[in-house]
Parts: structure tokens; C-alpha cells; sequence
């Protein structure tokens, strides 16, 4: 089977640069606007993609149109070499040769599932196509009940995939409720509409079913009776060995077979999700445990693994993260593969992660379908690793331009250094973020403050202000900028007046942090220990302070001068709207906004 790997280089006009690699190292790069899924087709490799003028075609394993840019959209192809495709609106199916096999009619349509399709006319009627003989069947949903007179007739909600046992769950809905009923491969009811949505059967005839009153989870038999009571948070499709995975809570997950019987059980620290099931591992609270049995290929305590990442299917790649024993030193970031090997690399400073796209805010680390995972460096570039620790290719920024290079260190392409988006850090920016004041540096710092015009200020605040939600980019930010009709005297009586130097703000927005809890506890300890560190300056250049303050959101330290000002030393913790912030600055004010000065309105 061929093989590909996609590298795809942001580029500062919101476009990107798609490089293809295939099985023999080979690079390839095309003027793409997006790229889909490879898939091994029966006419070899294809892979959907779209030119720069977003049209959709398909691209061979040596990134050549195999099938042109001409379509709306185009789906992946299946193993069974058939894809879905959407001209004028309409939806139609092409062969792995480009040959339609059923032509762009039809508004609606489901993805295509081995050799069926369904589909919808304009006039709202679903048929299911065979794709191998072209017979066409029409989708008719029966009444609820064939003995109530004035039984509902159910509205068309989801049609899921055939299983195999060569019926497909169709769940329809009323005003009050779910019904799930299955269909065989003629689009006849062979199991009648139950109360909840339905999942594919097992070839053991089990179905996980969820009940929509308890909302619970629980599995059936064909002729939809229960087989397990539902009772279970989730469970999940049984996969080709017969086996579904669950979770009853948010602390424990299993394994159960048909039967309901439960195979093995582990621990969670959340609710369990499909991506933990990739690569033939399961990810736990506490390691990577093999699907079959439950057996232990990577324990994250035995290999000091603070944060591991979902497999990413196609890579057999996890991101991890290593936890230090003293929280102050920079953690370390690698990668796992399935068979159990960890690989750390010296100069990786932390997994590359999407920022923005398409008007959308991503946090996690890149890696998704053919996409190759790749680690922000200390040498000033991204290296793309595959599942057995080498580095594949290295984007490298200079002074005027950024290179990209194969594994043999060749210039593929090079850009102007504007063209391509540098890469900001997220998950150890706070490492970075400090600046190192001698004690003369300081001493300077401290004498700029005292001298400067004095004026009222506010405190660095990216919470609340307009760059909300871009936590990746720490913006400019003018403390002496207040709009002051937007305070009332209350307010204006708690303005500090004076001098400020921010010394380091660290920002996380709830898209950020919410996925990786860590970056809270990391960012309050890493400020504590430079807000002590500068502390310990300043009272060898100072003295004993007048004022010591420390609760669970805000350390200060103050010094009164020989004119009754203060200089202070603060660290600041806070949140709002799920978002939170660390602060550390210092400054020397006057306590309170000074009214014998005259300050514009506007």
C-alpha cells in the first residue's frame, strides 16, 4: 500500500503551502488551498484536494491531478474506489478513474459507505443506491405505530453506516422524541423504530443504544431488545473484534464484547472520547493500554509523562510531555509511537500547534490525517518528525529568509522571511517570557520610574480588552492609554498615578488552557518564583520594605521613598470569562489619582 505525508507551512497572507512526501522521500509541492485524506484506492493512491481558485480534484501519491480541479467539493474517496462529489449544489458519485456513476443531482446525500449511498431529490425523497449494480430503492418511513390511528410519522434525522450484518441505523425524530429503526440493503425496516439513537450492530448482532430518557447508554440485541440496560455514560461502536469500549462515569472506562460482559476496566480523568481509541491503544488517565486486553504499553508514571496526547491514526504518533521535579524547570516534549519507544529531542522547545484558521482559534498540536507532527525548536525552526523519531524535513528561519529543507539538510524552497508565519509558542512560552535584570539594570529601571513625568496608569489587562481570545499573540499594550469617561469618581480615586514597567503578562484564553490544565499551575509558579526572585533584588537595593501582602491572587511588596511615594513590586493573578492572566510589574505611584492634574475627557 503507498503511502504519503502532508507538511503544511502557514504563510503570513492567511494562505498555506502544502508539501507532499511520499513512500520514496519524495517532495512535492503544489499551489493547494486545502488537502484531504489519502486513500488507497483500487486505482492506486488519491488523495482530494483543492487548487488556489477552490476547486477539488484529485492527487496522486507524487502530488500529480490524477482527476483535475473541477468540482465544488470532493470528498475522500472510500477503499472501494468511490467518491462523493458536488457540482452546481448538487451531489453525485465518481469512480477511482473519474468516471461518473451517478451524476451531481441530488441536494443531499450521506457519505458513501462501502457500495451504498443515500441520497435526496428536490422533492425531499432519500433513496439508497447500490453502486455496484446502479439499483436505486426508495427510503419510505413508516408511521410509529401500525395500529394507532393517528400514529406520528417520523422526520428523517441521521442515517448512519452499514454493519455487518448488512443493516444500517436510521434515527428519525418527532417533537417529543428519538426513534431509531434498521434497514437492510433493499431500504426495508427490518428492525422497527425504538425509542433513542441507535449504533451499528456487531457481527455478533449487539448494538450500543442510547436510551433518550435516562440518557445512558446501553446495547441491544436484533430484535431490539436489551441485551444491557442502559446505564453507561457512552459506549463506543464495536470495532473487528467484537469489542466496545465505555465509560460509566468520568473516573472509569472498560472494555465490554457482546454480551455485555466486561472485558477489563481503567481509570479516566475525563469523559471518555473516540480519539482515545487510535493506533489499537487506548489513552487512560494513567497510560496507553492495548484494545485487545488492557496490557500496558506506555505507563505515564514509570516514564515521567505529565501530558500525552491522542494518538494521531495516521502518524502513529502521540505528543507528550514530561513532568519535572522541580516545577520551575522547563518540561520536555516528545513523542510516543504504539509499539511503546519515546523519543526526546534536546532542541525541542514544544509541539507546533494550529493558532488561527479560517476565522477559527485552534490549540492543538498539529497532527491531524496526513499532517505530520513538528516541534518548535531553540535553533530558530520547525522540525517534522515521523513515528520513529526522525526528523523528516526542518523549516528554518534566517535573517532575510526561511528554508525549507528535506532530511539530507537540501533547500527544497526557500521564501522571503515575510511570506511565512512565524511560529509562537504556546505550552512553555511562559519559560521564555522573563527578562534577567542584574542588580545594576534594576537599580537603572528603578531611577527611570522615579524620574518619569508622573500620570495616572492602569494595569496590563488582556482579558477584557480587543484582543480577546488571541492568547497565542501578546499584543502591545499602552498603560498610560485610559479613556477616562469610561470611569466614575470612585474609580478615578483608586487610578494609580505614577510610573509602571510591565515586566513580563502572560494571557491564556479558556480555548487555550481548558484542553491542557497544566498551563495554569505552570504560569502562577513560574511568576511566584521571578516575583521572589526580583523581590530578593530589590531588598538589597532598597531595604525592608514598608508593606508585605500575599493572598491567592496577588503578591506585592512596597518600599516608601524619602517624598512618601512607593515603589512596589507586584504579581498578579486573575480570571474572567474562563480566560486567566499572570502579571508581573513594577512601579512607583503616588497611591492615588492626583486631582490637581487636568486629564482630557476624550
Amino acid at each position: 500500500m503507498q503511502q504519503i505525508w502532508i507538511i503544511r507551512i502557514l504563510k503570513t497572507n492567511n494562505t498555506s503551502d502544502f508539501f507532499v512526501l511520499n513512500d520514496k522521500g519524495q517532495f512535492f509541492n503544489r499551489p493547494l488551498r486545502n488537502i484531504g485524506t489519502a486513500i488507497n484506492t483500487p486505482n492506486g493512491l488519491l488523495i482530494n484536494a483543492a487548487n488556489q481558485d477552490n476547486q477539488w480534484g484529485y492527487l496522486n501519491h507524487n502530488a500529480e491531478w490524477v482527476i483535475k480541479p473541477q468540482f465544488e467539493q470532493a470528498k475522500a474517496f472510500n477503499s472501494t474506489g468511490y467518491a462523493r462529489v458536488q457540482l452546481d449544489r448538487q451531489w453525485g458519485v465518481i469512480d477511482c478513474t473519474g468516471k461518473f456513476i451517478i451524476p451531481c443531482q441530488y441536494p443531499y446525500s450521506t457519505p458513501i459507505d462501502s457500495y451504498f449511498w443515500f441520497a435526496t431529490n428536490k422533492n425531499r425523497k432519500t433513496f439508497l443506491f447500490s453502486l455496484t449494480d446502479l439499483q436505486q430503492y426508495q427510503l419510505n418511513l413508516p408511521s410509529l405505530s401500525e395500529s394507532a390511528i393517528f400514529s406520528p410519522r417520523p422526520t428523517l434525522h441521521t442515517i448512519k453506516t452499514f454493519d455487518s450484518l448488512g443493516l444500517v441505523p436510521i434515527i428519525t425524530t418527532t417533537r417529543e422524541n428519538y426513534y431509531t429503526a434498521y434497514f437492510n440493503h433493499h431500504a426495508e425496516m427490518v428492525i422497527h423504530y425504538k425509542e433513542g439513537v441507535g449504533s451499528p450492530f456487531s457481527y455478533k448482532g449487539a448494538a450500543p443504544f442510547k436510551d433518550t430518557k435516562s440518557n445512558k447508554y446501553g446495547l441491544i440485541n436484533t430484535n431490539g431488545e436489551w441485551i444491557l440496560k442502559p446505564t453507561y455514560q457512552k459506549i463506543s461502536n464495536f470495532n473487528q473484534e467484537n469489542l466496545a469500549y465505555f465509560n460509566k462515569d468520568n473516573f472509569t472506562g472498560g472494555c465490554l464484547d457482546a454480551k455485555g460482559d466486561i472485558i477489563f476496566e481503567f481509570p479516566l480523568d475525563e469523559c471518555f472520547d473516540d480519539s482515545y481509541l487510535n493506533c489499537g491503544l487506548i489513552k487512560t488517565k494513567k497510560s496507553f493500554i492495548t484494545q485487545e486486553s488492557g496490557e500496558v504499553v506506555i505507563n505515564f508514571a514509570e516514564n515521567n509523562i505529565e501530558y500525552a496526547h491522542s494518538f494521531f491514526e495516521i502518524s502513529n504518533i502521540s505528543i507528550i510531555r514530561s513532568k519535572e521535579s522541580n516545577e520551575t524547570m522547563e518540561p520536555k516534549w516528545g513523542i510516543a509511537n504504539n509499539k511503546g519507544d519515546i523519543f526526546y529531542k534536546e532542541q525541542w522547545i514544544e509541539p507546533l500547534s494550529k493558532y488561527k484558521e479560517n476565522g477559527y482559534y485552534y490549540n492543538t498540536p498539529i497532527g491531524q490525517k496526513h499532517i505530520l507532527p513538528a516541534f518548535i525548536t531553540s535553533q530558530n525552526s520547525i522540525e517534522y518528525v515521523l513515528s520513529n523519531g526522525e526528523i523528516i524535513a526542518t523549516l528554518q528561519f534566517d535573517a532575510n529568509n526561511v528554508l525549507f529543507k528535506d532530511n539530507q539538510h537540501n533547500t527544497v524552497v526557500s521564501y522571503p522571511k515575510n511570506q511565512i508565519e512565524q511560529p509562537e509558542l504556546l505550552f512553555n512560552r511562559d519559560f521564555h517570557n522573563f527578562p534577567k535584570y542584574s542588580d545594576e539594570e534594576l537599580k537603572l529601571l528603578i531611577e527611570e520610574l522615579l524620574t518619569n513625568p508622573t500620570q495616572p496608569f492602569k494595569f496590563v489587562d488582556f482579558i477584557y480588552d480587543d484582543h480577546r481570545g488571541e492568547s497565542r499573540k501578546i499584543h502591545q499594550y499602552n498603560e498610560y492609554e485610559i479613556n477616562y469617561a469610561k470611569y466614575d469618581e470612585d474609580e478615578l480615586a483608586l487610578l494609580p498615578c505614577g510610573a509602571i514597567k510591565t515586566i513580563a503578562v502572560s494571557y491564556y484564553s479558556e480555548y487555550d488552557w481548558g484542553n491542557y490544565l497544566f498551563l495554569s499551575d505552570q504560569s502562577f509558579s513560574l511568576f511566584q518564583k521571578n516575583y521572589q526572585i526580583l523581590r530578593t533584588q530589590l531588598i538589597n537595593l532598597l531595604g525592608e520594605p514598608h508593606t508585605t501582602h500575599s493572598d491567592a491572587e496577588e503578591d506585592y511588596t512596597e518600599w516608601k521613598t524619602f517624598d512618601n511615594r512607593y515603589i512596589t513590586l507586584l504579581s498578579i493573578a486573575y480570571t474572567g470569562d474562563g480566560d486567566f492572566q499572570t502579571m508581573l510589574c513594577l512601579y512607583v505611584s503616588d497611591k492615588y489619582y492626583n486631582y490637581s492634574l487636568n486629564y482630557s475627557e476624550e
